[in-house]
Order: structure tokens, then C-alpha cells, then sequence
């Protein structure tokens, strides 16, 4: 043990340690490392399975899967983990403690918490992870808000022999028209088990059908650990995947084994709910790390998937990773390794890397936009010198270049020590994100900041959590995500001190009022076909102005009724985008109208529920 101890004090001393007023902005360069050649008859049956689910044909979808399958013989995991029953809506606790516009859920010891990114079909979801005490067993509760998390209803209690990791729980929100889900992956250990374990649970929105899928890590000293989750539940409205990424970490032969591996649900509302092993590879110094003699507590391997629809029309499925090993060891923590997939990472991807040395970085949590806009972040924890731990961004304009560039920075520059990062980002907005970290001021004092990101632009530093609410003292991560799809308001989810409870705060003093416009210049007036269409609930409608115009956007039905007013204001010139949310009317074709300085035009969308 002294040894260990030793090993992570030279670790650390052998950082650079600088001045606050060292820190500067810069640009990192990627480099790619690898870009395998695609193989034709995979593109092919790629390109035909993306056709069909954008027309909602589920036969085509299922066929070319199958033949996806047979060419690719992917290894499909039917197991589960736990014999889970058919939940039911539990009572659950809504003490509803308003303070600035903060809602308590719970008021248990939290081990983990996570909350949805977007709200999905008027619903969105909190994941908590409940302690169990040093002995007993942790729960799972999941809950749903109704009313833009002003409120919880408890949906889910589910424990059976476990304890949940420390900020071990992922949450996304998918729906497939008539029912909304909350899709929970989850980090733990059996009772007196020792390896950790990954799941994902599902659970619709009333709590009446809940089903758990999951990887065993009690194999050897095989654990499968820092799992995430996501979808393409924005592009693909009623067909949508479910992406899941974990690392496999393994000791074979006295040697740390640090394995990256990625998942993908085809049919997430499927009573089996069948996981798909996607890519995963074992070459030293690209998607697999070896690190010989690591402790745990010196060799980290950390990642975070996202996905994007470019503005092109192209589906990309990214991770990005981490590795902390050891100084003089491949895998230090100080870079960005990137793996970038268009066939829902079933073959080879592409990889890549962004030098950020000599910093050490942990806690890689990425969010991207994607459809008219290519953009994505990554933020970390970034280990400045000594104990200095701060939240750290890294911007890229366009993720989809072969070897992007990314502007980089703090988010802020303090003494304090940053304990957890997170970011969500507006999937269909011109470049929206929401950032949200801890800082720990002291043994018994810390705060949750939030700040938005806009195109580039940063919003005010806020505190998330008020001085004068009880249980201040945070140990847990923050989760962002946002509150609604038509205003600008946003959500973070975090827990409190001992026994103090998960808290959501909404609003984050941040503003996203600029949805998709840009500043660059058009040359006429035109009204852009909605994307996606048919869509369900929302859709984006982008129209350009070359010059400054009073402007009107309106929404009619088959009869030509007017059942919406979207914009009616004076406009600059440029490129805009405006977010059409259906979730209170039936499905049928409606049409949008855009009127401008005398330019007229109207075009037919199709709403599908």
C-alpha cells in the first residue's frame, strides 16, 4: 500500500504546477491514427437499414439488420441479470422543496444520479441511485416529471442484491410515438461480490413494464465498469437504437487490462430487449490499453458516447476516452482518443487523437448537436498542478472532419477542486450546450455551477445550488440536461450531503434564445423542408432572410386552420431555425407558412405518433 501511495505522490509531483494566471486558451490538433476503408457490401446494407427507419418501414429495417448480422456476426446477448418482474407505480416521494426554483426528489444517502438530456414526448426522467448502508442493498428508483421537473413521481424501486458504484447511472430518455421510456444503465456489485457488473434497465412511463439486460463481470476479476448510454431517438422518431458503451477491465496474468467495448439495442421496445455487441478491439495503443502493475487508483480508463446526424445526412456514432496509467506508460491521461463509427459500430472505426499534454484529465463527458450543425464538446476534469482540479472544455466547430480541430479552455479558474463534470447539448440547435460541475471549497462546503454555451459564446458562471438550502455539501456529480424543447431553460440534477437528498435545479440563469440562427449572409428569402419528416413530437424548420424582414411563421392543419403562430417579429438577416413541438395534436399531415417582406411559402410535414 505504501508503495501504491508513493507511486501516485510522484505521479502527481511529477505534474507541472503553474499559476492561475498560466491559464490560457488554445487550440489542440487532432491526428488520426486510424481510418480503415469501408467495406462496400457494409456500407451498402448500412445505407438500406438508415432508408427504412427513416420511413418508419420496420419489415426493411428487420431484414437488412438480419443480413447486417450474417455479414458482420455480431455476438447477441439474450441473458439478464436479475429475475425482474413487471413493475408498478410506487408512491414514491415528492417532497416538492421549491427554493429558487429547486425541487428535492428524495431525501436518502445518493450513491448516483443522472436525468434525461431532453425531454422526450412531455416526459423527463431521473435516475438515483438510493444507499443501502455499508451491508444492505442499494436501490434503483427512477422518476418521472410531467410538468418540466417542477415535480417527481417515483416510476420504479428496483433492488435485488446490489450495490450501485459511485456515479455509476446514465439515464436517456426514448419514445416511440405512443409511450415514453427511460432507458437507465447501471455500475455494480452482487452482494459480497467484489467485480463490478453493468445493465440497462428499462422502464416506460407509467412503471408498468420495466425490463433489466445486462453484462456479468463475475468471471475471473473481469469487471465491466463507466458504463453510458445514448440514442438516435432525435433522428429516428419511431425506430430508434440505443447505444451503450462500457470498459471490460481485467487482470490476465498479473496484468491490468483496460478494454473499451460498445453495445447497441436495435429494438429497444422489444419485451427481450436483446443487447448487440458492436466493436470492440485489442490492439495495444488504440481502443485497448494495457497497463502492467496499475492499482486502481492510478489507472483509470474513462469514456462517453454521443451520437450525430450530420448536416450532410450522415449517422456518426462517436466515444471518446480517457486513459490515466502510468507516468512512462502508453495511457498517462493526456490525450483525447476519439473513435468515429458509420455503421453503428459494427466494423472498425476510425481513431483518432487530440494532444492535450502534459495535463491530467479524468471524467470525459462529450454532448454534440449534429443535423444543421456539426458541432460537439468534451469537457473533463483537468488536473492543473498539485491539487488543482478544474473543469476543462474542448470545442470542435466540426466533429465530422477527418481530424478536427478544437478550441480549448476552463470553464473556470479557481483554487477550489472541481469533483464532477457534465454536458448536454440541444440535439437539432445550432450549437447549444449546457455545462455543470462541482468544485469542492473545503471538507465540508461545496457548490454546483452551471454555464451555457451558445454557438461558441459563454453565458454567465451560476451557482446551482443557493446558500441558504439546506445540504450545500456536495458529493455527488451533477447531470445536466434541459428542461423543455420550446424556451430556454435547463435542468442539473445533484445530491446532497449525507442523507440531504437529490435535488434538480431548473432554469440554470442560462439562456439558449438563439435556437439556429447564424450571422452569415443569404441570398434570397427561402423556407427549408422540416427535418426530421415525419417526425414525432418535434421537428426543426429552417428558413433564410437576406435582409432584415418581419417575420411570420405559422402552422395549419389539412383544412387550412391555423393552429399555431411560431415566430411574429422583426428578424436579422441570416440563417434561422425555429423548433415546431407537436406533442398536443394528433397525428396528420399539417403545413408551415413562412411570410416575409412579400416572400411567401408554404410547405406539407408529417406528424407520426
Amino acid at each position: 500500500m505504501k508503495k501504491i501511495t508513493a507511486l501516485i505522490l510522484f505521479v502527481l509531483a511529477s505534474l507541472p504546477v503553474f499559476s492561475q494566471t498560466d491559464k490560457q486558451a488554445g487550440n489542440s490538433y487532432s491526428e488520426i491514427i486510424s481510418s480503415p476503408v469501408p467495406n462496400p457490401a457494409v456500407s451498402e446494407i448500412v445505407k438500406n437499414i438508415k432508408t427504412a427507419r427513416v420511413s418508419s418501414d420496420l419489415a426493411s429495417q428487420r431484414y437488412w439488420e438480419a443480413q447486417l448480422h450474417e455479414l458482420t456476426k455480431p455476438q447477441i446477448i439474450n441473458s439478464s441479470p436479475f429475475n425482474s418482474k413487471p413493475g408498478k407505480i410506487e408512491s414514491g416521494n415528492s417532497n416538492n422543496l421549491e427554493v429558487l426554483n429547486i425541487t428535492r426528489i428524495t431525501d436518502a444517502v445518493i450513491v448516483a444520479n443522472s436525468i434525461s438530456r431532453e425531454i422526450v414526448s412531455g416526459y423527463i426522467f431521473a435516475a438515483i441511485g438510493v444507499w443501502g448502508g455499508v451491508v444492505n442493498t442499494d436501490t434503483l428508483k427512477v422518476y418521472r416529471s410531467t410538468n418540466n421537473g417542477l415535480s417527481f413521481t417515483q416510476i420504479l424501486n428496483f433492488a435485488e442484491g446490489m450495490k450501485i458504484a459511485y456515479n455509476g447511472l446514465d439515464v436517456e430518455a426514448v419514445s416511440k410515438g405512443d409511450s415514453s421510456y427511460a432507458f437507465v444503465c447501471m455500475d455494480f456489485t452482487t452482494s459480497g461480490g467484489t467485480v463490478k457488473s453493468s445493465a440497462i434497465v428499462r422502464v416506460r412511463q407509467d412503471g408498468n413494464m420495466f425490463n433489466v439486460r445486462g453484462l456479468f463481470g463475475g468471471i475471473g476479476t473481469n469487471s465491466y465498469i463507466n458504463g453510458r448510454i445514448t440514442s438516435d431517438n432525435a433522428r429516428y422518431t419511431t425506430n430508434a437504437y440505443v447505444y451503450y458503451t462500457l470498459t471490460l477491465d481485467s487482470i490476465v496474468s498479473g496484468t491490468r487490462r483496460l478494454k473499451s467495448k460498445l453495445y447497441r439495442i436495435e429494438q429497444p421496445f422489444s419485451v427481450e430487449m436483446p443487447l448487440i455487441a458492436g466493436f470492440e478491439d485489442a490492439i495495444a495503443g488504440q481502443y485497448a490499453y494495457y497497463v502492467a502493475g496499475a492499482a486502481p487508483d492510478s489507472a483509470k480508463f474513462e469514456s462517453d458516447i454521443a451520437f450525430v446526424n450530420t448536416s450532410a445526412d450522415v449517422d456518426q456514432l462517436y466515444t471518446v476516452t480517457i486513459v490515466r496509467g502510468v507516468i512512462g506508460v502508453f495511457g498517462n491521461g493526456a490525450n483525447l482518443y476519439f473513435s468515429k463509427s458509420t455503421d453503428y459500430g459494427t466494423t472498425t472505426p476510425a481513431l483518432f487523437f487530440t494532444a492535450d499534454s502534459p495535463y491530467l484529465k479524468e471524467s470525459p463527458r462529450m454532448a454534440a448537436t449534429g443535423f444543421s450543425n456539426n458541432s460537439a464538446v468534451v469537457l473533463t476534469r483537468r488536473l492543473f498542478g498539485g491539487g488543482d482540479w478544474d473543469p476543462y472544455y474542448f470545442y470542435s466547430a466540426d466533429i465530422t472532419t477527418g481530424a478536427p480541430l478544437f478550441s480549448n479552455n476552463y470553464l473556470s479558474s479557481t483554487t477550489d477542486t472541481t469533483m464532477g463534470v457534465s454536458v448536454a447539448a440541444r440535439q437539432r440547435s445550432n450549437g447549444s450546450y449546457l455545462f455543470a460541475f462541482s468544485n469542492r471549497l473545503g471538507p465540508n462546503e461545496s457548490k454546483i455551477y452551471t454555464r451555457t454555451f451558445n454557438t461558441g459564446s459563454f453565458g454567465a458562471l451560476i451557482q446551482a445550488n443557493p446558500n441558504n438550502l439546506t445540504g450545500t455539501n456536495i458529493y455527488g456529480y451533477p447531470d445536466a440536461g434541459f428542461r423543455n424543447v420550446n424556451n430556454d431553460s435547463c435542468l442539473v440534477i445533484w445530491g446532497g450531503f449525507a442523507g440531504n437528498g437529490s435535488y434538480v435545479t431548473g432554469g440554470c440563469g442560462g439562456t439558449f434564445t438563439n435556437v439556429g440562427s447564424t450571422s452569415s449572409i443569404a441570398e434570397s428569402y427561402s423556407l427549408s423542408q422540416n427535418y426530421p419528416n415525419p417526425f414525432n413530437p418535434s421537428t426543426i424548420i429552417n428558413y433564410s432572410l437576406p435582409v432584415q424582414s418581419n417575420v411570420s411563421v405559422k402552422i395549419f392543419d389539412v383544412l387550412g386552420k391555423e393552429i399555431g403562430n411560431l415566430v411574429n417579429e422583426m428578424q436579422t438577416a441570416g440563417n434561422h431555425s425555429i423548433e415546431f413541438n407537436a406533442i398536443n395534436l394528433p397525428s396528420g399531415v399539417y403545413y408551415y407558412r413562412l411570410e416575409a417582406n412579400g416572400f411567401t411559402d408554404t410547405k406539407k410535414m408529417i406528424l407520426v405518433k
